[in-house]
């Protein structure tokens, strides 16, 4: 497997992290708003086969547009930026390059980290694409961010990207040059529900999603709100590193049991 592709599945009950659901319902409220400020640009029907289609398809283009907006900036402001504001990042700046002398690669957001004495990066990486942009294609998205956090002059260790509907979080280790995969979620079912309730329901948007797209929203939140990022980062290398253990102590077993014909710890094993 690619250093570049190692996935990471956690038990969030590890790190100290709280959703409550005053938080959802805020989470809720922002994209149901999101949702308007695009209705006031793109078409219904338009909308509808974006919140429906699969990323790669329907990617939001500037015709889609009254005013033949560009799609990356009319994403950000409508959907991305309000959606980290609610998740409390304050102050976040724009178009952060890295600490050399030669101007280069740029990511669209950082988040200063400086004030938490535990984490050795100065701050976290956010790229954001259109919505429905694949967040896995080559140069764009994820592999935008991989790329900045293996570059040490970007000084950080922990990257977002997003397309406002899908967000993925990603820790570089630099002990062992590999990307981790904290956490992705998609979305996509609670903006379509919440769509179809702009345009036909008028409900409050807290009451017409499902247990299971709030359960979206709370892994949102478990993740990457800002409080709750804090402590994963905090605890992030430990808990990776325990996983990391585990499999190699897993693989090991396996190994012995494979080659040797015996579980490990046991004296049975075949003797040439």
């Amino acid at each position: 497997m690619s250093a570049e592709g190692i996935k990471t599945e956690f038990d969030f009950s590890e790190f100290e992290t709280e959703v409550t659901e005053a938080d959802e319902n805020r989470v809720l409220e922002a994209i149901a708003e999101s949702i308007d400020r695009l209705r006031d640009q793109i078409d219904d029907d338009t909308l509808d086969e974006v919140f429906r289609a699969e990323p790669g398809r329907y990617t939001m283009r500037s015709d889609f547009t009254r005013d033949q907006l560009d799609p990356e900036p009319l994403t950000k402001n409508r959907v991305i930026e309000p959606l980290l504001d609610v998740l409390e990042y304050d102050g976040y700046g724009y178009e952060a390059g890295g600490f050399s002398d030669e101007r280069g690669e740029q990511a669209d957001y950082a988040v200063s980290l400086r004030d938490i004495d535990s984490v050795d990066s100065t701050r976290l990486l956010i790229e954001a694409e259109p919505i429905n942009k694949v967040l896995e294609d080559r140069g764009h998205g994820l592999d935008q961010v991989k790329s900045w956090l293996s570059q040490r002059e970007f000084e950080s260790d922990f990257g977002f990207a997003t397309d406002g509907v899908r967000w993925i979080f990603v820790r570089y280790d630099p002990d062992s040059y590999t990307h981790n995969i904290i956490e992705s979620v998609d979305l996509q079912p609670v903006f379509l529900a919440l769509f179809e309730n702009a345009t036909t329901g008028q409900e409050s948007p807290t009451s017409v999603v499902s247990d299971e797209q709030r359960e979206l929203v709370a892994r949102l939140l478990r993740t990457f709100e800002y409080g709750n990022f804090v402590s994963i980062i905090d605890e992030a290398r430990e808990v990776i590193k325990r996983k990391q253990e585990a499999i190699t102590d897993e693989f090991y077993d396996d190994y012995i049991q494979v080659i040797f014909g015996v579980e490990d710890g046991s004296d049975d094993r075949r003797r040439g």
